[in-house]
């Protein structure tokens, strides 16, 4: 792709009309490029509101050619703004040549924003040097900066020495910008948190796809990305959560029957697959079992991708709902055909089948809607402990019973649920 979007740093310094308002996600490819983590990735990036989008690091995995042609393309097609980027410790390679200098700044008639390359756990000798150029010719109310790895913080031991930030605090002195820091905005870190350096605010910022970690002392934080905006009073930002930011829709619909089809086929292929793998273990075929176990992982895998990338995911309420349709429709209709058709061509085993499906469903129907009135009053459903009997399916909750009521299995039979 041609890049329109990203924004290929050829000039350390770069004049805009407008520098008031951003984006920043942090972190959104360190934890591999799968679509679970990009489906993350590309809410941030669809939904920003910010004038451009800054990514703070962490771009891929590794360094190589196709996880940046991959990541490039997802942005081009997806973001409705410019996208700048800055290097983070996983992003070695190519990653010059996708995306110019890593040291660079940007600038509007009030702030300068610099962007300082500190990947390998110093600051590179070009990004002091540039630090040193812009803050000493371009005039300025309002500094930022933006870097992979954080400043020493209270927070998380994961940053760039003191010595490393005496040499920033050394240049904002000697160029007499120390009193216009607002922001030193970093990732790295899987989390979010503030505190306060040298004046100005400082925030870490890494849950734009990569899974989050904790943190002694903060609160476990959700994916996120980060608003930044400046009005009468300055500068100012908001944390946005990605977990209900809007999943944009496919516009393309053989493309999206293609990932319905898609799913469908993987969904039933894990489940044939784990059938397979119960047969294997009983013919005392225990390396084949373990075969058809590991596909039927990996068919999960597939599934849960194609899920995302079809944007089939819903809000916690709505997608309870769909699932009552469903289970209404298996209860009222799917299972009492099937049996009586069943019965009437004479097959007892699959009228059988039919009518402990039924029964089970009929579970599920009534726990999914108690489940509804819950979440309608903006809370997780109780504590239940739940059992499935594995011969037959059906599902018990409360209290194991001594035996299955369906099919009469013995208890050795009947699965706790974790």
């Amino acid at each position: 792709l041609t890049p329109q979007r990203i924004q290929v740093i050829t000039e350390p310094i770069l004049s805009v009309p407008t520098l008031s308002s951003f984006t920043v996600l942090g972190d959104p490819g360190c934890d591999g490029l799968g679509a679970e983590v990009l489906s993350l990735y590309a809410r941030g990036l669809a939904n920003a509101q910010g004038g451009f989008i800054l990514v703070a690091g962490d771009l891929v995995p590794e360094g190589f050619e196709s996880f940046y042609r991959q990541t490039d393309a997802l942005i081009e097609r997806t973001a409705p703004v410019p996208v700048y980027v800055l290097r983070g410790n996983h992003d070695t390679g190519a990653y010059s040549a996708h995306y110019g200098l890593s040291a660079y700044a940007v600038h509007d008639e009030s702030t300068l924003l610099v962007v300082l390359d500190n990947s390998p756990g110093t600051f590179t000798p070009d990004s002091l040097a540039l630090l040193e150029r812009a803050a000493g010719t371009i005039p300025c109310q309002h500094l930022i900066l933006a870097m992979h790895i954080p400043p020493p913080n209270r927070f998380s031991p994961r940053t760039v020495p003191m010595d490393e930030w005496e040499k920033v605090r050394s240049i904002l002195n000697r160029t007499g910008t120390a009193d216009k820091l607002r922001y030193t905005i970093a990732g790295h870190v899987h989390s979010y948190f503030e505190d306060e350096l040298d004046g100005g605010i400082t925030i870490v910022t890494g849950g734009a796809g990569a899974r989050i970690a904790p943190v002694d002392g903060v609160e476990a934080p959700y994916h996120h990305c980060v608003e930044f905006r400046l009005d009468s009073t300055g500068w100012t930002h908001q944390k946005i959560n990605l977990t209900f930011a809007k999943v944009p829709p496919l516009a393309d619909q053989k493309l999206a029957d293609l990932l319905q089809d898609a799913y469908t086929s993987e969904c039933m292929t894990m489940v044939r697959y784990l059938i397979l793998a119960e047969d294997a273990e009983r013919r005392e075929l225990p390396n084949l079992a373990a075969l058809y176990r590991a596909i039927a992982h990996a068919e999960f895998y597939h599934a849960r991708s194609h899920f995302y990338t079809g944007s089939f995911m819903r809000e916690p309420l709505k997608a309870l709902r769909n699932c009552i349709t469903k289970e209404s429709d298996e209860v009222t209709n799917l299972y009492p055909t099937a049996k009586n058709y069943a019965e009437s061509v004479g097959s007892g085993l699959a009228a059988a089948t039919f009518e402990d499906a039924l029964r089970a469903e009929q579970v599920h129907l009534e726990l999914l809607t108690r489940a509804q009135s819950a979440l309608e009053q903006g809370q997780d459903i109780e504590e239940i402990p739940y059992f499935t009997c594995t011969s037959c399916g059906a599902t018990f909750f409360g209290e194991k019973p001594p035996y299955c009521n369906v099919c009469g299995a013995p208890p050795d039979k009947i699965a706790a649920e974790q």
